[in-house]
Parts: C-alpha cells; structure tokens; sequence
C-alpha cells in the first residue's frame, strides 16, 4: 500500500487482536522499510543527475586594467570553494591567465587535459574578462561566438601584436567561427528571474586576447571530438564552453558580480541536468 502509513489508525484496527510490544514491532518494521525504500529512490534520482566539472578562468592585467575584475572574481569563487561552499565543490580548476596568446593556448591545453584526466561525463569551460568599453550601461555580456582571427588593437603582456591574423591556420578564413552550444538566450531569461537584469547577449568577443582564448577553447573541443570519434559515446566528455565579459567594479560592483558568477555556475549545471533529463526520457518512450 503505497499510502502514507497511520499509526494511530494501525492501532485502532489491530488492538483487539494483537499485543502491544508485537504491535511496536511490527510498526517499526514497517517504517524502517518505507525509509529505506525512500533512500533507495533518492540514490537511484541521484544517480541520473550527470556528473560536471567546471574549469574556471579570469585574466590579470593588460593595458590601462592593473585590477582586472575577473582575477577578484576567480579569487573569491576560490576561496569560497576552500571554505566548502557546496554550490562550488565542482570547480576543479581555478586559474588566472597572464593577457597573453601564448598563456591562453598554454591555459586551453592544460585545461584539456585535466578534463581527459577527470572524465566526468560533461565539463564546462568557462572563461571570464573585462570589457573596459562597457561604460554607460554596464552589463554582463554572455558571448556566443569566437572568431578565428587575431588582431590585437594593443600589444598582449608578452609584445605580441597580431594584425589580421589566424588563430588556426588550418581554418584560413578569418570570418570562420565557432559558437558555443549552451543557449545564452535562456541564460540571460533565468538570470533575469534570479535578478540579473543587467545582462545582455553578444555575437562578438572582440579580436584580442578574450576572443582568442574563447576560440582556442572551442577549437580544442571540436579537435577533440574528432580525435574521439572512434570512442563509445559514452565516453566521450561533453565539453561546454562559455566566455563571458563582465565590467569594471565601477560599473557593478565587486558583491554582485561574484553573486552573478556563482549563479550563473548553477544555472548552466541545472541545463545541462534538464538536457540530460529530456534525452533520457525520449530514449524511454
């Protein structure tokens, strides 16, 4: 009887037959079992929540920034994690890059790596700079695309100033890109809900050192994926990759816009989790 167990009417329709302590037993039992089932569903629901990793990233200075706002971010989201935040404990990898091509292509690859080594069945890559335009209207820019052209309007910290340039020459036409494949648009609608109106969504990253890594992330993704091909499917990671910029603390401040990443974290994992639910239902029917 899958009804919620009444002990008072148990007792009423059993007392003239059985004892009081046979009666207690027979109770316990009884509750003992309905606890167990319970926690074995719970395990089993558990158990369809796919595994994710985050890969975390911010830069430090270059130009006019010495305090860039995403080593602050990165830092704080860190410490938090030390600290045992349970909204973090899936971040396995924090790390402020040096605003320099080659620290970002060094940063990607250690990144992929460390996923390959991690194998969780679906990892995030989620990368974080400022835009020192955004002035009037401050906002927080969810970038969907990285374009395969480097044109460093100022020198990287390493004297590195490409000039219409690819990233991977094996993709010659600067106008080539990839895109991200989790929906910024229904980020920036859940994010609203959660309070976050000042975000926006944006088709371009820029061609210095934020598009740059944002495409060597994405390129590195689909090299791997061509590398996995011959690869059960179900062992092959899903890797997200999300670059987004964020203002100075002048333009928002440094409270929210931590608040704003960590929700932001929780936001794609709750995604990818309905994703994952909507695969596994249709694979049912």
């Amino acid at each position: 009887n899958k009804k919620k167990f009444d002990i008072k009417h148990f007792c009423t329709i059993t007392e003239s037959t059985l004892d009081a302590p046979l009666l207690y037993n027979i109770y316990l039992k009884m509750a003992t079992t309905t606890t167990e089932e319970k926690d074995k569903a719970k395990n089993e629901n558990n158990n369809d929540i796919p595994s994710i990793s985050f890969y975390i990233t911010g830069f430090g200075k270059f130009g006019g920034i010495e305090n860039n706002p995403t080593t602050t971010i990165v830092q704080t989201l860190q410490e938090e994690y030390k600290n045992g935040n349970p909204k973090l404990q899936n971040i396995k990898h924090f790390s402020i890059v040096k605003v320099a091509a080659s620290s970002a292509t060094e940063e990607v690859d250690h990144i992929m790596q460390l996923i390959q080594q991690e194998k969780k069945k679906h990892a995030v890559i989620l990368h974080l700079g400022v835009n020192p335009r955004i002035g009037q209207n401050p906002a927080f820019q969810l970038e969907k695309n990285a374009y395969n052209e480097a044109n460093f309007r100022i020198p990287d910290e390493e004297s590195f100033q490409p000039r219409n340039e690819t990233i991977d020459p094996t993709h010659p036409d600067l106008g080539f890109k990839w895109s991200t494949d989790l929906n910024v648009k229904v980020l920036q609608d859940r994010l609203a809900h959660k309070g976050f109106f000042d975000v926006c969504t944006s088709g371009d990253a820029g061609r210095f050192v934020c598009n740059y890594i944002y495409f060597r992330s994405l390129n590195a993704v689909q090299q791997y994926y061509a590398a996995q091909s011959s690869e059960k499917k179900e062992d092959v990671v899903k890797i997200h990759v999300l670059f987004v910029h964020v203002p100075k603390f002048e333009g928002i401040p440094q409270k929210i816009q931590v608040d704003f990443s960590k929700e932001l974290i929780d936001l794609i994992q709750e995604m990818i989790v309905e994703k994952e639910e909507k695969k596994r239902r249709k694979q049912l029917r």
